[in-house]
């Protein structure tokens, strides 16, 4: 029902993981607009995190990479 896709083109960059329906799939080709799912996934070695600002860090990323457009 869905493809999944792990560091695809995307915008202005690779998304980590992409998740849309095979019906948009489909019609890729003409603009298809509908629901998916861009996931960016973030890391870090401390040990004390804000979670916050890592969620953020991942928002900014894909809006400044236009992921979604």
């Amino acid at each position: 029902t869905h493809v999944i896709e792990s560091e695809s083109e995307a915008g202005e960059g690779r998304a980590d993981i992409v998740i849309i329906s095979r019906e948009i799939d489909r019609k890729i080709c003409n603009n298809a607009q509908g629901i998916g799912f861009v996931i960016e996934l973030k890391q870090t070695q401390k040990k004390k995190i804000n979670l916050k600002k890592l969620a953020d860090d991942g928002l900014k990323q894909i809006e400044e990479k236009k992921y979604v457009e």
